[in-house]
């Protein structure tokens, strides 16, 4: 993993820090608030109806492991995100040879958190401010940030800092889209939900500011039970892989890309012009960069992803003709 984390550290990328408050020390097994979150998590999988509300679904076991020269990372199974062990280095999103996208939630203090055991497979950073940050990577790549907010007292914004040089795009439906300055993706957060301890909704809401994305959490705008536990999901890939069968490209989507539970828990609608980049860069040869594939592709990610979120792959015929796009969503993706 130390190598890894070289690469990806002199790597352009999207860097989205985790500042937050406590005196380094070595990974803590004691009872604390980190601890109480693990609880949270587990009760909030228990009483919500919303499958992406159990953040602990789906995710890969993270343990401790040695400090190297780029900073320290937990070992991560499957090796699919790097986690790290102390909160001033980043999370990291993606392959060695794709532009990774980086993570550091900024918090008003600059002090550094050592990670703590929130529950077995999962470790997290007290604030000592009233929250507990945990990252807990998912087997598709992904990344939820479950951000467990223990009172009235702690901070309704919570800042990712996603680098310089970097546009940020905000789409309707309130997830958002990191794209380099020559357009390409780096990765994506879905819209953000939160809920308090009775599965009531919160208000919350991502605004955009500089190079920035702010998730406020308005927990003191009401009656709420705590803890609340907000929820922004960063994600990368799109696409896993494509392969020929005749005439036909079946697209393999992720689970971050096809909504699988909800909208809020997948890439926003803008993210399809990347999804087309990763088909184009996941095929061997030319074959399927034709405008009718890619329009079949896009309407695929524009509607099939919400009606057939299980649907495996998403199969596109090099044979059908070039059509528009309004008849291509007529045929149903099928002209």
């Amino acid at each position: 993993m130390g190598s890894r984390g070289l690469r990806y550290v002199s790597a352009m990328s999207a860097a989205l820090a985790l500042v937050v408050v406590g005196a380094p020390s070595a990974l803590a097994q004691s009872p604390s608030d980190a601890a109480e979150a693990g609880s949270a998590l587990a009760d909030l999988a228990e009483t919500s109806t919303a499958p992406e509300q159990d953040v602990l679904d789906d995710a890969v076991a993270v343990t401790a492991s040695p400090a190297d020269s780029a900073g320290e990372y937990a070992d991560v199974a499957g090796d699919v995100a790097m986690i790290p062990l102390t909160s001033d280095a980043p999370i990291i999103l993606g392959s060695d040879e794709e532009i990774p996208f980086e993570v550091t939630v900024v918090q008003p203090q600059d002090t550094v958190a050592r990670a703590e055991q929130v529950t077995d497979g999962v470790i997290g950073f007290d604030s000592e401010n009233g929250s507990v940050t945990v990252p807990v990577p998912k087997e598709d790549g992904s990344v939820q940030v479950a951000i467990v907010i223990d009172g009235s007292d702690a901070p309704t914004e919570y800042e990712f800092a996603l680098g310089e040089g970097l546009d940020i795009r905000q789409y309707p439906d309130g997830s958002i889209g990191v794209y380099t300055a020559a357009d390409e993706f780096v990765g994506g957060i879905a819209a953000p939900w939160a809920t308090d301890a009775n599965g009531v909704a919160v208000p919350t809401r991502f605004e955009v500011r500089g190079g920035s994305v702010f998730q406020v959490v308005d927990h003191q705008s009401g009656d709420f039970a705590y803890p609340i536990v907000a929820d922004p999901w960063l994600g990368k890939a799109l696409i896993s892989k494509t392969r020929w069968d005749g005439s036909i490209l079946r697209v393999y989507p992720t689970d971050w890309a096809v909504c699988k539970h909800w909208y809020s828990v997948c890439a926003g609608a803008g993210a399809r012009w990347a999804a087309w980049d990763e088909v184009k860069a996941k095929t061997p040869g030319t074959r399927e960069n034709t405008s009718s594939m890619r329009d079949q592709l896009y309407c695929h990610f524009d509607f099939v992803r919400f009606r057939a979120p299980n649907k495996e792959s998403w199969n596109l015929d090099e044979g059908r003709p070039n059509v528009s796009y309004a008849t291509m969503v007529q045929k149903s993706c099928n002209p």
